[in-house]
């Protein structure tokens, strides 16, 4: 966030300072105040309070006040139901000290000469404490004790003290007129650090859940356990809905890094202090937390989650302070925890037709006298600077003459004013479709507006025009294939249809009437090319606007070359001609047909092939006759081949370059594809002759689509269809030009997957420029998401380089590439779409041997000296010469022969053994870097602990002396322990000799061997289990060693659970 001038004034101001976007430096707590839904975030930074409406589930109208005699504010409360004693109070960050204010009474708002005070006396007075939280009942109403007493309220608080890590207490405030502590209350068994008051279906108790240690008071906590239970009206704990709260009662443990702890759609979320993934409870506190890799949640630090209640209603807002990175989002979901700006910047109103203004957020228009002006305003008491704002008003071409205003140029906006929308704080767009003139009708959806560069991302305010206008005047056009046309050219022998279509602005209907004139005068002939349907049916339809007739023609193969033949309709003078004009020339030449070799031989009626389609290891022929009037010479058929060619070959009478005799002259071209090939893409045979232009037959191998111009595969195994893209994973996507034309502007737009990292920061996007590729880059830039340029030949190929950083997930993990590119008349633009899907999974798993879910590092120690991991490949494509490198000083340790400079195909695995050494246990962090030629580096933390210990009694009830042999640490500090060569060493100890009925009580190494020797010579090994009670009987030569229960029968204590290490 941007620098701040700290004010230090005697009495209240509101800040006036330009700052971009809601001002927002540390906010620790946000409140509402009133029943008009005011929201007050509180600044602990530079001492401020936001303050917010919440309108439709954003916040808004937001301003920055400050207040005398309020410094580092951190926590904030409020009493509930008072419409007439609002009373805020706050506690300074780091302390213990309790301040409060009051807001204007009517409408909760901060008013000026607002000055707040301590809150006196504190029951804090002269201590070292510091508050960590402070929160007011869900469900109790503040209330006079007596007739004669104040109004009080009771809050709940947790403080850090010298004596406790968390004391949970509660505090009952005088909030009529005193400002004073009136009672206080220590609870010196609970200590929670961190804790929440939510909401229960039955409005009676408050429902508490935290987390922390219940037993007896702790100065101090290494474990957080998490608790929940109830509080009753008069501030006291109902003990029997206490659960958790310690070891023996939860499945999951926190360290002292966590932070707050909230109820979302019924599910419970941890916050903590460093930057780490939020943990998720689907039941709370005794069950396990989700594993960390089933859901979805921010990955931020000192976040606290609120839930407010706003009015009418009620409807319930979660909103989140982000303390670290000063900002406040709205947060939803269940299985996963979803968190986006809770801000609303930019509002829309718009007038129709010189009406009044009206918030609105689209317009639909059938009409060409609408006309209007839409109004873009600032919301908020703070700048939108030019590097915040992206604007978006891509208005459709034959729209843009009807549009003006100042949102055109817009590139900031000021801070929204109080007066009347006339400055910089909004814009306007005027639009007038009376302005237009347009010949066809126009139908158009598309949006205008701003996105609003939020912390959370692009904040999009869009108003969105759905347009359906008639034609400005009615008319008949020409047209084929739905394009316009306005030149035709024919060849003797050529056969077709061509379309009349009516535009009106009304609902009349017309028949359209035609000329067929040869060099502008009448011409039967020409007339007699076309067949009476259709349009020229002596039923001839009447076209509503919009509807179409046929024009079908037949030019005879005898017919005369004439250039001079033209079609024209009945349209009005306000038509330019080139419209109602349709100019047609014949040419007396070869004209050759392609068509299938089987079926109707008639020159008169045979069907031209429009492609053909071939699969590995088939066959298929083309016949190409010559129905023109002049012998085509020298005919010419050949299949273009790219630049790698492909297995297909060329056989028949068409090879040998034969003359085609006019009016019926043929010959044959079998094309044949090997059976081992795996080609998927869109070719042509182009066919010319020595006095014929000729044309190109479209050519389909394999999957591709026929209505495809852009293909694209993997560069990895040339595979079409949506391509998945791996964490690590690194390749490029092969872009090839199938239309059939060179394209001298093919646009690529990029998709903004909206990426995100808890490793490093990430780059904006995956894809990348790169000039080390097997194929020229099809972008050139950053690679980010937007809109890149190309020329591409036909059947040339480009490639979109990608590489996915470890730990880079997106949000929008789903998500296309989009390709647009001319028709080959330039007429008309196409647009097609490559998907693809980024698995947020690593290209490679790393798993423990027998596991199949991917571990984010691996932990040796002396209690598991050996382990196997397994690397399996997940990338969806062969990865080759993969390299394993640990760290040096562990080189010994990690045995990675069946796994280095190896290729894996997809799904495959190899193996990496690592063993460790008692004597030389190398305790430490380490790295293992996993690299090949097409990965990215990933990073694998690799380390070794000290063991845990184990505490087992051994009881000599034998007639036998007896001795114990075990393993244990030996730290060797002074290095002349016996046991180690240098250094520290796990190695054997022992108890001695001892008889019944003695024991020993032995610390090992958990999970190793514990060795029983009896005096002569016999021994008993057990597996060593922690509480576990080993009672040895019998005699020297049969001696008998076995865990013994505590005789509780309940299966689940420490001492029970060794049974399942007795012999069987």
């Amino acid at each position: 966030m941007k620098a701040k001038t700290f004010l230090f004034l005697a009495a209240f101001s509101i800040c006036h300072q330009a700052l971009a976007l809601p001002d927002l430096s540390e906010p620790n707590d946000v409140l509402r105040t009133s029943w008009d839904n005011v929201i007050e975030i509180i600044n602990t930074r530079d001492s401020t309070i936001l303050e917010c409406r919440l309108i439709a589930d954003k916040l808004q109208g937001c301003k920055s006040k400050t207040i005398s005699g309020l410094h580092s504010p951190y926590r904030a409360v409020m009493p509930p139901n008072l419409s007439r004693w609002f009373r805020i109070f706050v506690t300074q960050k780091d302390t213990s000290n309790i301040f409060s204010f009051r807001p204007e009474a009517n409408s909760g708002m901060i008013d000026a000469n607002t000055t707040a005070t301590r809150v006196t006396t504190s029951p804090f007075d002269g201590d070292d404490g510091k508050i960590l939280d402070l929160q007011g009942s869900q469900v109790t109403v503040p209330a006079y004790k007596s007739p004669t007493d104040t109004i009080r309220d009771t809050f709940y608080l947790t403080r850090e003290t010298p004596n406790s890590a968390g004391q949970f207490s509660s505090v009952t405030f005088n909030i009529s007129n005193d400002n004073q502590t009136l009672e206080m209350q220590n609870y010196p068994k609970y200590t929670l650090p961190v804790f929440d008051l939510v909401l229960l279906d039955a409005f009676y108790n408050d429902h508490i859940i935290g987390l922390g240690d219940v037993g007896d008071p702790q100065p101090s906590l290494k474990s957080l356990y998490p608790f929940s239970s109830k509080l009753n009206p008069d501030g006291h704990f109902v003990e029997q809905s206490n659960q958790g709260g310690n070891q023996q009662q939860v499945k999951t443990a926190f360290s002292s890094d966590a932070y707050s702890i909230a109820k979302v759609n019924g599910k419970y979320w941890v916050t903590y202090k460093t930057k780490k993934k939020f943990t998720k409870f689907d039941s709370f506190p005794t069950e396990k937390a989700a594993d960390e890799n089933s859901y979805q949640a921010p990955e931020n630090s000192h976040v606290t989650i609120r839930q407010v209640v706003t009015q009418p209603g009620p409807f319930f807002y979660n909103l989140a302070v982000f303390a670290d990175d000063d900002k406040v989002g709205t947060c939803t979901g269940s299985d996963d925890l979803i968190c986006t700006d809770a801000f609303r910047y930019l509002g829309t109103q718009l007038s129709i037709n010189d009406g009044n203004d009206t918030a609105q957020t689209s317009f639909s228009s059938n009409s060409l006298g609408d006309h209007g002006r839409l109004i873009f305003r600032n919301l908020n008491y703070s700048p939108l600077n030019i590097n915040e704002l992206k604007t978006d008003f891509n208005i459709p071409d034959e729209l843009k003459s009807a549009f003006s205003g100042s949102c055109l140029d817009k590139v900031d906006f000021s801070p929204r004013s109080d007066e009347a929308i006339s400055g910089n704080d909004a814009c306007t767009l005027d639009f007038d479709f009376r302005k237009l003139t347009n010949l066809q009708p126009i139908s158009e959806s598309f949006n205008v507006g701003f996105s609003v560069i939020g912390p959370f991302g692009n904040v999009p305010t869009q108003f969105h025009f759905n347009i359906d206008l008639p034609a400005f005047v009615s008319n008949f056009q020409f047209e084929q294939n739905e394009n316009p046309l306005s030149q035709l050219h024919l060849n003797a022998g050529d056969s077709g249809d061509i379309n009349v279509v009516y535009f009106s602005n009304n609902d009349e209907t017309q028949t359209p009437e035609l000329s067929f004139l040869d060099d502008n005068k009448d011409s039967q002939l020409l007339r007699s090319y076309f067949a009476d349907i259709g349009c020229l049916s002596p039923s001839a339809p009447q076209l509503a606007s919009g509807e179409k007739c046929t024009l079908r023609y037949r030019i005879p193969a005898a017919a005369v070359s004439n250039q001079n033949y033209s079609l024209k309709l009945n349209n009005s003078n306000q038509i330019p001609t080139g419209l109602d004009t349709l100019n047609i020339d014949v040419s007396s030449s070869a004209n050759i047909i392609a068509h299938s070799p089987y079926g109707n031989h008639n020159n008169e009626t045979l069907s031209r092939l429009s492609g053909v389609k071939l699969q590995p290891g088939s066959s298929t022929t083309i016949r190409f006759t010559n129905v023109g009037a002049a012998t085509a010479h020298h005919f010419n058929a050949v299949f273009t081949q790219p630049n790698s060619p492909i297995p297909l070959t060329l056989t028949g009478d068409c090879t040998h370059h034969p003359d085609l005799e006019a009016l019926g002259g043929s010959c044959d071209l079998t094309l044949t594809m090997a059976n081992d090939t795996s080609v998927n893409g869109k070719y042509e045979v182009q066919m010319s002759a020595d006095d014929y232009t000729g044309y190109d037959i479209p050519v389909v191998i394999g999957a591709f689509s026929f209505d495809r111009g852009i293909g694209v595969s993997d560069g990895h195994n040339g595979l079409q269809g949506t391509v998945n893209i791996a964490q690590t994973a690194q390749g490029y996507l092969k872009v090839t030009n199938y239309t059939g034309y060179p394209l001298d502007d093919l646009t690529i737009t990029l998709p903004d997957l909206k990426l995100s990292s808890h490793l490093i920061k990430p780059s904006k996007s995956i894809f990348y420029e790169t000039n080390a590729g097997n194929l020229p880059s099809c972008i050139h830039g950053t690679g980010e998401a937007g809109d890149y340029h190309v020329s591409l030949d036909q059947l040339a190929s480009c490639e979109i380089a990608y590489h996915v950083y470890e730990g880079v997930t997106a949000e929008q993990p789903d998500a296309n590439i989009v390709f647009k590119y001319p028709s080959e008349q330039n007429t008309t633009s196409l647009t097609e779409m490559q998907a693809i899907h980024l698995t947020n999974q690593n290209a490679v798993v790393v798993s423990y041997d027998q596991e199949k879910d991917d571990i984010s590092s691996i932990t040796l120690d002396a209690s598991r000296p050996s382990t196997k991991i397994s690397i399996t490949n997940n990338s969806g494509y062969t990865i080759n010469n993969l390299t394993l490198t640990p760290s040096s000083k562990v080189l010994g340790v990690v045995n990675k022969t069946s796994c280095q400079n190896q290729s894996l195909k997809n799904g495959q695995s190899c193996e990496i053994s690592l063993n460790l050494d008692d004597q030389n246990p190398l305790l430490g962090d380490y790295v293992i870097e996993l690299n090949a030629d097409n990965l990215q580096s990933r990073i694998i933390p690799f380390s070794i602990k000290l063991a845990h210990t184990d505490n087992v009694e051994v009881d000599n009830r034998g007639g036998y002396s007896m001795s114990i042999d075990y393993i244990n640490f030996h730290p060797n500090t002074d290095g002349n322990d016996g046991e180690c060569k240098s250094g520290p060493c796990y190695a054997k100890s022992s108890t001695g000799w001892f008889t019944n009925p003695f024991n020993s009580h032995i610390t090992d190494v958990s999970g190793r061997d514990i060795t029983m020797y009896m005096m002569l010579g016999t021994s008993v090994t057990l597996p060593s289990c922690n509480q576990g009670k080993i009672v040895c009987t019998g005699t020297t030569f049969g001696p008998d060693c076995h865990y013994v229960g505590d005789g509780s029968g309940n299966n689940g204590t420490p001492q029970n659970q060794c049974l399942q290490y007795n012999p069987k």
